[in-house]
């Protein structure tokens, strides 16, 4: 589970690396070793975001403290639960941290008060697309400036065989 403000990042990073390759095409200034580092690091970013968006792996944690349960040991506390939110608001997983808070023993009874970590899930489908189709373009981005990068490879070494400079 990645969680929102890391995945925050990640959603900016391919957006970025655009920016950079599209800055000074009509110009010279813009390296085509820095065009394929940037093609090829907003594919992957995108194509891993994507997987993110549609597994609901980026998420939100709240703790909440929840109840005191009164029971043998820490079988009395709840174990994980996966819900649906109200009105599509998202998946929500609730895992508890149990705390012994009185050690107490009364009947053979120990008072365990827990307190859960609420995760929402976020899952969008249309942001998936989107950055599916960004690792699409980074990828063919990435194809193209090395292509670029081996014209311009054969061409000096074209000139260089046509026009010797001497020593």
């Amino acid at each position: 589970m990645i969680p929102e403000n890391i995945a925050i990042i990640f959603l900016i990073l391919p957006l970025l690396c655009f920016f950079y390759i599209f800055r000074g095409l009509n110009n010279d200034e813009n390296p085509l070793w820095g065009n394929i580092l940037a093609a090829g690091l907003a594919a992957v970013i995108s194509a891993m975001v994507s997987i993110w968006l549609i597994q609901g792996s980026i998420v939100n944690p709240i703790i909440i403290s929840n109840t005191t349960y009164s029971g043998f040991g820490l079988s009395a506390a709840p174990s994980f639960v996966y819900s649906l939110g109200s009105g599509g608001s998202g998946m929500f997983i609730r895992a508890p941290i149990s705390i012994e808070t009185d050690t107490a023993v009364i009947n053979n009874t120990n008072s365990i008060s827990t307190y859960d970590i609420v995760y929402t899930q976020f899952q969008n489908f249309g942001l998936m697309i989107l950055y599916m189709a960004f690792a699409a373009a980074g990828v063919i981005l990435f194809l193209w400036f090395v292509a670029e990068l081996r014209n311009e490879i054969k061409a000096r070494d074209q000139d260089e065989y046509e026009n010797p400079q001497e020593e």
